[in-house]
Order: structure tokens, then sequence, then C-alpha cells
């Protein structure tokens, strides 16, 4: 809030602690202050100071979404919302639960991880459960729904599952941890249903994944929502042919979903998903599991991919594709073979993945790639990626391509990941990058360094010092080092007009210019004017939507305003 805005909520403050009441303004008045407040613990606060501003910041309250961790934080809200329903039950539009707990029907799953114990007092039922019921059903404008631990929650009562299927105004829905009661909800609620997500991991603990020969079926459990669907995004489902053809159902098509993402799962013949979905703009396929062995003769990924590049004309495929990310072999596997405006490989699942990398671009031409490396990404089987970097490896990342093919690249980014340098010398991996753009003729480049994958950025705690390794690589990307090397990288790119980096929480933009000579002549630009330029070039970081279950967050006021619902005005 700016000095105005501070000075009228302090002086409203002030006239109800002093008065005992608030002076007579209109209460549209009132409304309006609370929605210069974008934080639930400043809203709440206000509320406190009387009754009047606590049944007007109702509104804004629920309005800024609704964050549960914990069985005593579901209790609370429950009792909140029915003190103030019903004339509170438009305001929600928006409900994350995120409640994690052992599972009690575990009797088939534990072959697989362990033993339930007894005397674990966290497969208890949850005492909230049984107060969701009355307050779901009068959710009349819930819009946006998540739930992880899904099945966890809606096993500990049978009405729980019918009570969300019965909402009528969800337009996105996330779910994680699955099972029947999940699977039974998420292919009957009776909402239209544009933005999905849906994890299919059975278990909450690590587990190798490829003792599950049987993963659900997407095309069936989607199938209501098959006229409304815009955005899918899916983790551990089955989308074989000889799997999805097995009863003899005819395949479900999406015609109006856009954007696709698949994680964590079987996918085999690119035609599968070219008759379901034949409308895509945006793919993901990433981290596919290649465990066949229901197949009597399973292909090897060579295979797969020579298969599905003999099966379709090419020029039917996906005519509106714009944008294929996913990692190496995922993704030579499907064997996309068309221009498209945007490729993101994630390559830090294997050491022999370059030459999946290259065919892939060979096949797909992107004007923009953007390659990340270095993270610690885990596999099905649980084994650590690929970390620790040679600078060689940045150097020789597209050794192999044709002059004609890498100037075709007129954009390009690299994410690296701190944990994949290692101990080894900073200055090394700047000089790799350097030698590795001099074979490009690009105009943008981008750069982001961090500790986690932008997807766990939102989760990444600032405040705590850096490790060592961390200090001593940070030193070299920041200051005046940065802008050596930005330089150096100007001068060995003759056609680079623009560089963007992210380090850490830190962003630096330069317009690159040229004097008469020919060298570079730097201009900064201010973060906002740099990402509007970033998002206008399409050069916006991707998130990877199939990213490990359960680590999501909504809003990062909720730990400060947790005790808001529980807590009555005073």
């Amino acid at each position: 809030m700016d000095q105005y805005e501070n000075l009228l909520v302090s002086s409203l403050r002030r006239s109800s602690v002093t008065s005992g009441r608030l002076p007579l303004l209109n209460e549209d008045i009132y409304h309006a202050l609370f929605d210069l407040l974008d934080d639930q613990g400043d809203v709440s606060a206000l509320m406190r100071s009387s009754w009047t501003l606590y049944f007007v910041g109702i509104k804004r309250l629920l309005r800024l979404g609704v964050s549960i961790y914990t069985d005593e934080e579901l209790v609370g809200f429950c009792q909140f919302m029915a003190r103030n329903l019903p004339r509170c039950a438009d305001f929600l539009t928006s409900l994350f639960i995120c409640i994690e707990r052992n599972r009690i029907d575990n009797e088939i799953l534990s072959r697989y991880t362990y033993e339930l114990d007894d005397s674990d007092d966290s497969a208890d039922l949850l005492e909230g459960a049984p107060l969701l019921l009355p307050t779901i059903a009068q959710c009349t404008s819930l819009q946006n729904l998540t739930i992880h631990f899904c099945e966890e929650l809606l096993e500990c009562d049978d009405r729980l599952m019918e009570a969300f299927a019965s909402l009528t105004t969800l337009r996105q829905l996330r779910v994680s941890s699955f099972g029947l009661r999940t699977y039974d909800f998420v292919s009957t609620v009776r909402s239209p249903i544009v933005d999905i997500h849906v994890g299919c991991e059975a278990l909450t603990q690590d587990v190798i994944w490829s003792q599950f020969l049987i993963l659900p079926d997407p095309f069936i459990m989607l199938r209501q929502h098959c006229t409304t669907l815009e955005r899918i995004s899916l983790r551990a489902v089955d989308t074989t042919e000889l799997f999805v053809y097995l009863d003899g159902t005819p395949l479900t098509v999406f015609p109006r979903v856009h954007t696709l993402a698949i994680g964590g799962s079987r996918v085999l013949e690119r035609t599968v998903l070219v008759d379901a979905f034949p409308n895509l703009r945006s793919l993901e396929v990433i981290n596919t599991v290649f465990d066949y062995l229901y197949m009597e003769n399973p292909p090897t990924e060579e295979e797969a991919h020579e298969m599905n590049r003999d099966d379709e004309d090419e020029d039917e495929v996906w005519p509106y594709l714009d944008h294929l990310s996913g990692d190496a072999d995922s993704l030579y596997v499907l064997g996309v073979n068309r221009p498209v405006g945007r490729l993101d490989i994630a390559c830090d699942f294997r050491y022999d993945y370059v030459e999946h990398l290259h065919e892939t671009i060979e096949d797909l031409h992107p004007p923009r790639l953007l390659i990340r490396r270095g993270y610690n990404q885990r596999g099905y089987d649980g084994a650590p990626g690929m970390l620790q970097i040679q600078p060689v490896e940045l150097e020789d990342v597209l050794s192999s391509l044709l002059p004609a093919e890498l100037h075709e690249i007129t954009h390009f980014g690299l994410d690296v990941g701190i944990p994949g340098i290692g101990d080894t010398e900073p200055i090394r991996y700047q000089k790799a990058i350097v030698q590795l753009l001099s074979q490009l003729r690009i105009r943008f480049f981008a750069f982001r360094l961090h500790e986690v994958a932008l997807e766990e950025e939102d989760e990444y705690e600032y405040g705590e010092p850096h490790s060592q390794q961390t200090q001593v690589v940070l030193a070299k990307f920041q200051g005046k080092f940065l802008a050596f090397w930005a330089a150096r990288i100007a001068e060995a790119v003759p056609s680079l007009c623009f560089l963007a980096f992210h380090v850490m929480d830190r962003e630096v933009y330069w317009d690159v210019a040229r004097d008469a000579r020919g060298a570079p002549v730097f201009t900064r630009v201010g973060v906002h004017a740099g990402r509007e330029k970033t998002a206008l070039e399409k050069m916006v970081w991707h998130r990877f939507s199939c990213r490990d279950p359960y680590c999501e967050t909504l809003g990062s006021d909720y730990q400060s305003s947790k005790d808001d619902m529980s807590t009555e005005s005073s």
C-alpha cells in the first residue's frame, strides 16, 4: 500500500479503538479499503478491529483463497464457514487442501512399500472431514479446487466423494494421490472443467513404479469432460495402444484441448495422442516410463521412434503445434517431425541424452530453443538424475548439429542448476557457454542459474544462508563478473540484441546495440521492461507441469495467516 492507504487504514483502526465504533462511512468505502489489501494477515488484522469490519472483510478474506495443511486448520475453516454461511458462500472461489497422511486402506499397497504401523496416528480419520460436507454443499462459486492426498481425504468419510462430485461451478481441478474414490470423483464431477491436473500416483512413499503394471486409462477417466477441457496435465497414466483399446471402446476425442502435459507415464504410440487431442498447440512429455512389460516384444526407444515416424503423414500431425517440451528421451520416442516455434528440453535424466537431443532438434527446427541442465531430477525408479556437469558438456551440447540447423535458432535459453556445477571453477562454465554461443546467430539469450528448478522456486527459502559451494558460484555471476561475462558473450555473437539473466532471485537485462566499428554497446533495462521484452519474444521460462506430487503451495502469505479462519473478531 502507498502512504495514503496506510494512513487511511491506521485512522480507521484508531477510530474504532478510541471510540468503540467506526466513523459513519458508506459500506462501499470499507469494501474498497479491503480491496487494497493483498495479504490475508493484513485483512484478518483489520477485521479484528471491529464487528463492522469483520463482516465486511469476510468477502476479501475468502476471495484471496483458502489453503489448508492440517486437520486442525480444516476444522477451523469449517467452523468459520458454518458461522458465516450462507452469506459468505459466494465469496469462496479457490480452495487448496493438502493434509499429508497415510492411507487407511493400505492392504494391497503395503506389498510395494511398507507395513503400516498400527501406532501411527497419521492414518486416523480426519476430524474435519465430516465438517466439510455442509461447507462444500454451499460453495456455489468455487472455481478452483486442489486436493493433494485426495484418496486419503475421501476415505475419511464415504459421503465426501459425492459432495465434491456434486460441485457444478469448478473450472480448474487438481488432485494428487490416486485410488478408486479419486477416480470416481474425477470421472463424475458435474462441473464444466476447463483445466485439470490428475496425479495418478497411488502412494505417498517412494516406490519403484515399474512394478505397477496397471496405470489408469486417462481417456475413460476424463470422458465426461471431453467437450469442456482445454488444458490437461497427467502423471502416471497409460496411453499405450494395447491398453486403451483393450476392451474395444472407441477412443475419446478432446477437440478443445490445446495444452497437454504427460509425465511419469507410459507413452508409446503417438497416434493415440494425435487421435485423442487433434488440436494441440502445446505438448509436454517428460520422464516417460519405458516399462512395457505386458507386451510380448516391447520396442526399444529407437524402434518406437521409427514406428512413430513411419505411422503418419507429418503434415497432418498437430497442425497447430507451436510449443514442445520434455526430456530428450521422451521427445525422441514421440518422433514429431515438423517445425515448432519453441522447444524446451530438460536434460537431467541420463548421461547419454545428447544423441536423442540432437535428433529431436533436427526434426523440429525450433527458432526458440531452451535447455535445462544440472538439477536433481528423479525418475520413477527413485534413482537420482544426472547432477555433475562438465564444462565441455555445455560447450559441445549442440556440437553435432549442422551449421544450417544451428543458424535456424534465433532465441536461445540455458537454465543451469548450481548442484550441477559442483566444485568446478565457475569461470570454466562461463567460457564454455561463450564458446557454445559463438556457434549460433541468436538475437536473444536468456540464462538462469539457481539451486532449484523453476517448478520448485516458489517453495525456495531465499532468507536461508547459502552453502559455501553456492556462494562461490554466485560470486562469479554477479556485479562486475556478470557484466564482464555479458561483454564476452556479445563479442562472440555479433547478431545478439538482448540479454536476460536470472541469477537466483535477481534479474538483469541488457539491450545490445553496435557502434560504427561493430563493438557492442550495452543499455541496462529495468526489470519490468525486461520482463515485458522477454514475454514479447516468447522466452518466459517454462514451468514443467508434471512435477513431483505434494510439493505445491497456494500463495506465499498462507503461513502468516493460517489461523485467520478459526479466530473470531474481538
